[in-house]
């Protein structure tokens, strides 16, 4: 059964933090007949996002839309900051935090989580 993987993006987030797992998982997933992983990007509201340096990014869908995640990916990036404030990403964390066997989290995320959701 595949497992569904959430990889959240949100404007100013660093484009490597979210292409480069991005680009792992779905490789994984290519050598396996896309077998392994339902890979979803997601944002707050699922409108384009703009990346840090200018690159725009269509997510799948935002973060009420999907039912569930296996595997949630939180990049990092100077966009993390305004996040700190947002009760809505706050809520759909902590509701993640209490259901994921696995949650990645890159250097600014990190410091996101501890400080609002842990």
């Amino acid at each position: 059964m595949k497992k569904v993987l959430a990889l959240f993006i949100f404007d100013d987030v660093e484009v490597m933090d979210f292409a480069g797992p991005f680009e792992v998982f779905s490789v994984a997933n290519e050598l396996n007949n896309h077998d392994l992983f339902d890979i979803k990007i997601i944002s707050v509201n699922s409108t384009p996002v703009r990346a840090k340096n200018g690159l725009f990014v269509n997510p799948d869908c935002s973060i009420n839309e999907i039912s569930k995640a296996d595997i949630v990916i939180i990049p990092g990036g100077d966009g993390t900051r305004p996040l700190l404030k947002h009760k809505e990403v706050i809520n759909w964390i902590k509701k993640y935090l209490q259901m994921l066997r696995l949650l990645h989290q890159f250097v600014q995320a990190l410091c996101f989580l501890r400080k609002q959701a842990c």
